[in-house]
């Protein structure tokens, strides 16, 4: 899955006297262009974008991909299956 292309750091938190090592990916997002001129405004406010800014980057912890996915709607392969989605993850280049 071209997800975890995207993974190139990771990010090491203290907690409780423990290290936790995880790693972290930049998801390139853009705005999925099945949406309509009003929804595609009202994703752009929800996530504070700018008016036409159509791409969003973002930086996660790798383990929580799959929830984020889930949650923000995004569409991460090309297959026309009629679901919202307010975004698609564009390729890593």
């Amino acid at each position: 899955m071209l997800l975890y292309k995207n993974i190139k750091s990771s990010i090491i938190y203290f907690i409780d006297g423990f290290y936790f090592d995880f790693l972290s990916t930049s998801l390139f997002l853009e705005v999925h262009p099945n949406l309509e001129s009003d929804d595609k405004e009202a994703v752009r406010k929800g996530f504070g974008m700018k008016a036409e800014q159509n791409e969003l980057i973002i930086t996660e912890r790798a383990d929580l991909l799959y929830i984020m996915t889930k949650q923000w709607n995004i569409d991460i392969d090309d297959t026309d299956d009629g679901k919202y989605y307010k975004f698609i993850l564009k390729p890593y280049i």
